[in-house]
C-alpha cells in the first residue's frame, strides 16, 4: 500500500483537503461504504507523508478486522473504492471551484425540468459575472456555451414572440476567438520547441489555421490579435516590429487578460529577446530585463497556478541585471525571490543566480565557491555548469585547467545524446571561440594574432548562435584593446 494510488494522492492534500475530504465520505450520498470510511480514518493519522510501515496492507487489515484471517482481494477492493472517492472528491473539488463550469450544468439541468424563466435568469446572470470576470483561456468558450444556449432556447420556444427576450451578443463570433486564442496559446511552446532545439513539429495545421484567421471576420479582435502576434514572434524572429507591437499591445488589454495569459505573452516577449541576443544584438539585453521587471513588479513572474517563479527565469533575470550592472537590484531580488523558487529547484538555481552576479562584478573566488555547491542535476544543468567553469577558469587566468575543462567537455557533447542538435551546436560555437581566446590569450605575442586576425574572429562570432554571447563579445573586445595598444 506504501507505494499506491492512493497514497499517491493523499499526500497532495493540504489539511483543510483531508478534513473537508473525511465530510465527504461521511456523506451517505456520496459513500455507503462503512469500512471505506473506518480504512480512511486510519490512513489519515499517518499524513501528511503517509510513509510508515505501519501502511502496509496486512497491518491495515489488522487495524481494521482484528482477529479476522486477512484476506488481500477485499483489502485490495477498499483501497481502490477509497481511491476512487477521492478521486472523485478532487472533480467535484474543481468543478465547485469554477463558477462558469457550475453554471454550464445548471442551465442544462433547469433546461431538463423545463424551468425556462428561471433558465434566462441563470444565464442573464452568468453573462453578466462573465463580463465582470477577467479573460482567461476559457473566457470566450464560455461566452459561446451561454449565447448558444440562450439563443437556442429563444428560437425554439414560445418566448422569441416577446420583445423582452432578445439575444445578446455572437455566439459564432465567440467561439472563432476562443478557437483562435486556444490554438495561438496551445501551439506556442511546441513550436519554440521546435524552433529552438530543431524539435519535430507539424506545422501543416497551423499554416492552415494562420490562411483561416486572416481571412475571418474576428481576425481584429484585440485579444486574439495578441496571441497571433505571440505565434509571429516565433514565425518572424527577424521582425523587431512584431515585438514592439505586442509589447504595445500587452500594455493595452492587460488590464483584462488573466495571470496566466499574461505570464504567456511576457514569456514569449521575454524569449523573443533571448533569440535576438544569441544572434548578437546586445539591444535586447535592457529589452529583455525591462520584461522581466515589469513581470515582476506586476506580480506575473508565475503563469497563476501556484506562487513559484520559473527556475530558468530566476537565474536568466540576474543574469541580464549584472550585465546592465544593476547589482543592487540583483542582490535583492536573489533574496527576495528565492522563497519563490520550487523547493525541489531553490538548491539548484539558487547558486547559479549568485554564480552568474558574482561573475559580472569579477568576484570570481566568491562565483566558484557557489558553483562548487552546484548539484549536477540534468543535462542542461551539467552544461550550464561547465559554461561557468570555463567562464570562471578564462577570467582567473586557469589556462590550464581551462584547456583540459574544453577537451573533457567535447567529448561530453560528443557523447550526449539527450541535447538536441542545435542545442550542440551552440554550445559547441561556445567552446570554440573559448578556446580560441585561451589560445591567443596564452601565446598574446604571437604575431598572427593583430587585428585583422581578431576582426575575422568577431565576424564569425556575430554570424553563429552561441551561448554567453554577450560575454564571448566582452572577452573579444578586452582582447582587441590590449593587442591594438602593445607595442
Amino acid at each position: 500500500m506504501l507505494k499506491s494510488t492512493l497514497l499517491d494522492i493523499l499526500r497532495t492534500f493540504n489539511k483543510e483537503q483531508l478534513k473537508n475530504f473525511g465530510l465527504f465520505l461521511n456523506s451517505p450520498y456520496h459513500n455507503r461504504n462503512s469500512n471505506v470510511l473506518k480504512l480512511f480514518s486510519s490512513v489519515k493519522s499517518f499524513y501528511p507523508a503517509f510513509n510508515n510501515s505501519r501502511l502496509q496492507k496486512e497491518a491495515m487489515w489488522k487495524l481494521l478486522f482484528p482477529g479476522r484471517e486477512f484476506r488481500y482481494g477485499l483489502m485490495k477492493n477498499l483501497i481502490f473504492e477509497l481511491q476512487k472517492l477521492a478521486e472523485k472528491f478532487l472533480s467535484l473539488e474543481k468543478f465547485g471551484s469554477n463558477e462558469f463550469e457550475f453554471g454550464v450544468n445548471l442551465l442544462d439541468a433547469l433546461l431538463d425540468k423545463d424551468l425556462k424563466t428561471l433558465f434566462y435568469k441563470n444565464t442573464k446572470y452568468y453573462k453578466s459575472r462573465l463580463v465582470q470576470s477577467g479573460i482567461d483561456i476559457k473566457y470566450f468558450y464560455y461566452k459561446y456555451v451561454f449565447e448558444s444556449k440562450e439563443l437556442n432556447q429563444i428560437y425554439l420556444s414560445e418566448k422569441k414572440k416577446h420583445k423582452d427576450v432578445i439575444p445578446a451578443g455572437n455566439p459564432n463570433e465567440s467561439l472563432l476567438i476562443f478557437f483562435f486564442i486556444s490554438f495561438f496559446n496551445s501551439n506556442y511552446n511546441s513550436l519554440h520547441e521546435s524552433v529552438l532545439y530543431n524539435s519535430p513539429y507539424d506545422k501543416g495545421y497551423l499554416d492552415s489555421v494562420i490562411d483561416f484567421y486572416n481571412n475571418s471576420p474576428v481576425k481584429n479582435n484585440k485579444y486574439v490579435s495578441v496571441f497571433s502576434s505571440v505565434i509571429n514572434t516565433l514565425l518572424y524572429p527577424d521582425d523587431e516590429r512584431i515585438f514592439y507591437a505586442l509589447r504595445k499591445s500587452l500594455k493595452s488589454n492587460s488590464g483584462k487578460l488573466s495571470s496566466e495569459l499574461k505570464y504567456n505573452v511576457y514569456t514569449a516577449l521575454a524569449n523573443f529577446c533571448t533569440m535576438k541576443m544569441m544572434k548578437g544584438n546586445s539591444e535586447f539585453i535592457k529589452e529583455q530585463f525591462g520584461i522581466y521587471k515589469l513581470m515582476i513588479e506586476s506580480g506575473n513572474y508565475s503563469n497563476g497556478k501556484d506562487n513559484h517563479i520559473n527556475p530558468y527565469m530566476y537565474a536568466n533575470i540576474v543574469s541580464m541585471a549584472a550585465n546592465l550592472r544593476q547589482f543592487t537590484w540583483a542582490e535583492k531580488f536573489i533574496e527576495k525571490f528565492k522563497s519563490k523558487l520550487d523547493k525541489s529547484r531553490r538548491e539548484q538555481c539558487f547558486p547559479f543566480a549568485m554564480v552568474s552576479l558574482n561573475l559580472k562584478r569579477k568576484r570570481f573566488g566568491t562565483a566558484l565557491e557557489y558553483l562548487s555547491r552546484v548539484k549536477s542535476g540534468d543535462v542542461i544543468d551539467k552544461i550550464t555548469i561547465r559554461r561557468f567553469q570555463m567562464m570562471l577558469y578564462y577570467e582567473s587566468g586557469y589556462l590550464d585547467e581551462l584547456h583540459s575543462l574544453i577537451d573533457a567537455t567535447r567529448h561530453f557533447i560528443a557523447n550526449d545524446r539527450k541535447s538536441s542538435v542545435r542545442t550542440k551546436i551552440i554550445f559547441n560555437n561556445f567552446l570554440y571561440f573559448v578556446n580560441k581566446f585561451t589560445e591567443i590569450k596564452g601565446n598574446i605575442k604571437n604575431k598572427k594574432y593583430d587585428g585583422f586576425f581578431l576582426h575575422k574572429l568577431r565576424k564569425q562570432i556575430n554570424e553563429r548562435e552561441l551561448s554567453n554571447k554577450t560575454w564571448i563579445l566582452e572577452k573579444l573586445e578586452e582582447l582587441e584593446n590590449f593587442i591594438i595598444k602593445k607595442p
